[in-house]
């Protein structure tokens, strides 16, 4: 079979497998969508184009191409088939009772501690400001406003929402605004001084997700098509987006030239830079592994058990791109910069070929507790969490399974708290008079 005919037929299973469960689950298809992006476009420069995988010393011969298309494919299968078993089970609309009350004290506290947050990052950011920048090591030195820039995006996200359905009119709404303005202005900085384009890109989506929740599903989640015809709230809304897409888009062009010019990479269009910095190195990890016969489900489960409670770099315990990129290509890979990793990966390091059956159970597992989150018995909460899970689409995708659990207590108890405080969100059914 051709490597061509290969690629179409994989195509064709991950995108309707993809669509199929988008129907039923817009949030789980969209992480599936994001799977296959990261795959496809390494599996196309890998046959198609070897000259970029040779040059960074990451080609390991025409062989590995069949079994990686067929290893995705039928992890993707393996995916479908572990939501139709699982998700019924696990993920159950209505099943956390939340309300909202009124609550202005713990809106004010919350709105005092924000901007105390937002008035120190800048005060930071500025006494720091030569030391940052994408080739620094690290790229924010302080630690303080490294965690509070990762934070920035749910924070961001706790004040659209609270702007946008939550705040009353008058003070608490201006407040809202004067915070959301302030934090973005914040963050934007930050993000542009250091090259940042992953929370730039994070951010855009969870707003997009918020504007578009409430309009294109239905009651379970899932993809409702009719509600994509013609309508004034989706026309309103689509503006909204169109302006998130624009900033998002240009902050991305801005970001990409503070990381050097007079490279040929810099010299690619726009969109060109984009694939091959984001999207083309990540799954070579999976060919390298295949390639290499990498198979060691000790270091998997040993990786993901420090790194998903932050205990990696005390234990010694590597992300599971790192000691396979230095494998591949020396010296290439550490804590904090590496060539990514592609999350079915994790799947082949277990078991080998049949580590699909591990990538049908196990990322899924941890999105469908990711997916818990919107399915309370308040359509605003679940609209915030939904967006709060859009954000990290990408994030996971070329991430370890690890990083569901971690990115969930470092940034989803921030989001709970703030979300909650300033909109006056309340677990437990309304009282009766």
């Amino acid at each position: 079979m051709s490597p061509l005919l290969q690629l179409v037929i994989f195509s064709i299973v991950a995108l309707s497998s993809a669509a199929w469960v988008a129907r039923r689950d817009l949030l789980v298809g969209g992480f599936m969508a994001a799977f296959y992006l990261y795959v496809v476009i390494a599996l196309a420069g890998y046959q198609f184009f070897p000259l970029l995988s040779i040059a960074l010393s990451l080609y390991l011969g025409p062989q590995v191409f069949p079994i990686a298309v067929g290893f995705v494919t039928l992890s993707f299968i393996a995916f479908t088939v572990g939501f139709v078993a699982l998700h019924p089970r696990l993920v159950r609309p209505g099943w956390l009772p939340v309300r909202f009350v009124r609550a202005p004290k713990a809106t004010l506290v919350a709105g005092v501690g924000v901007a105390s947050i937002l008035a120190t990052m800048l005060v930071v950011f500025l006494r720091d400001y030569e030391r940052i920048g994408y080739a620094s090591d690290p790229q924010i030195p302080s630690l303080f406003l490294a965690l509070a820039f990762k934070q920035s995006p749910a924070l961001i996200l706790a004040l659209w929402a609270f702007t946008r359905h939550h705040a009353s009119p008058g003070p608490s709404r201006q407040l809202g605004a004067l915070l959301l303005a302030s934090a973005t202005m914040v963050f934007a900085a930050i993000a542009s001084r250091s090259g940042n384009r992953t929370d730039v890109v994070a951010l855009g989506m969870a707003l997009v997700a918020y504007e578009l929740w409430p309009i294109v599903t239905d009651r379970r989640g899932g993809l409702e098509p009719r509600a994509l015809l013609p309508d004034w709230r989706v026309a309103r809304t689509f503006a909204v987006v169109a302006l998130v897409v624009a900033a998002a888009g240009w902050f991305i062009n801005r970001n990409y030239a503070t990381r050097g010019s007079g490279t040929a990479v810099q010299e690619m269009p726009l969109f060109a830079r984009v694939l091959y910095n984001d999207y083309f190195t990540p799954a070579h990890m999976l060919f390298g592994a295949i390639g290499l016969d990498w198979v060691r489900p000790a270091d998997v489960v040993r990786s993901n058990a420090a790194n998903a409670v932050f205990l990696g770099r005390a234990t010694g315990q590597p992300y599971l791109q790192q000691d396979i990129g230095n494998t591949l290509s020396p010296g290439s890979s550490t804590r904090s910069g590496s060539f990514g990793y592609y999350i079915f990966t994790e799947g082949y390091m277990f078991a080998g070929r049949w580590g699909f059956l591990y990538n049908g159970v196990v990322p899924l597992l941890g999105l469908l507790l990711w997916r818990r989150l919107s399915t309370t018995s308040a359509p605003r909460a679940n609209q915030f969490w939904a967006a709060f899970t859009a954000m990290f689409f990408l994030n996971i995708a070329r991430s370890q399974s690890a990083l569901l659990l971690r990115y969930l207590l470092l940034n989803g108890i921030t989001a709970g708290i703030l979300f909650a405080l300033m909109s006056g969100a309340r677990i437990g059914r309304e009282r009766e008079a």
